[in-house]
């Protein structure tokens, strides 16, 4: 008996290129594209009724990003099953990491072959995960960066490790809160004087960091 085809929802506010993906799908018996959508906030609304098993998210989208969509379909957990493949036509480090460290099982450049694509679908589906092999070298050479690098001392109490651990975690401000015990405000202050001592400016910086130093 075949197998059911693995439901798939794109997540791109480029009309042409989700038309594209679209396409793409449609060739082949073995997908089913079951929604596309031009951002993460119209996708999260219709994810109860899609219920895809993958989906290829757009990293950069107006209102929510990839990176921020991902995060919350992860949070929830009736959809943590739910696998998430990023498609990006940027190549920066800190968000490569920062998809990968949020829960993205794949993360491909928007260049990659059809053939590719669908055959990371499938992979990601059955457990594994998928990347173009330019993002992989850049991956490789950040561990590589990072072993050779010398750590810095930066010292953190427990409760600024606890925060810092819930953002590697991909965690929400009132996630991290309700996990630690902690009000929003005090969350907030927290992470103000971990971005101090890491010296960084962003959630994606200090998670880099983070993990650079093995601070969690």
């Amino acid at each position: 008996m075949k197998n059911s085809p693995l439901r798939v929802a794109i997540v791109d506010d480029n009309h042409s290129y989700r038309e594209g993906l679209v396409f793409m799908l449609q060739l082949s018996e073995d997908f089913e594209c079951v929604g596309e959508y031009y951002s993460g906030h119209e996708f999260l609304q219709e994810l109860p009724r899609t219920q895809p098993q993958v989906v290829l998210m757009d990293i950069e989208m107006p209102h929510m990003d990839g990176i921020t969509c991902t995060q919350k379909i992860k949070a929830l957990a009736a959809f943590a099953h739910v696998q998430v493949i990023v498609l990006s036509v940027l190549e920066d480090n800190h968000k490569i990491l920062e998809a990968i460290v949020t829960g993205a099982s794949g993360y491909l450049l928007k260049g990659e072959k059809p053939e590719n694509i669908l055959n990371a679908i499938e992979q990601v589906h059955n457990g594994g995960s998928f990347m173009s092999a330019e993002i992989a070298r850049k991956v490789l050479f950040m561990v590589r960066v990072s072993n050779q690098s010398p750590k810095e001392k930066i010292e953190l109490n427990e409760r600024e490790t606890q925060v810092l651990n819930g953002l590697v975690e991909g965690l929400s401000y009132k996630m991290i809160g309700d996990k630690y015990a902690m009000a929003i405000d005090t969350v907030r202050g927290y992470i103000k004087r971990i971005y101090e001592k890491l010296q960084v400016h962003s959630r994606s910086e200090a998670v880099a960091k983070a993990l650079k130093n093995k601070l969690v």
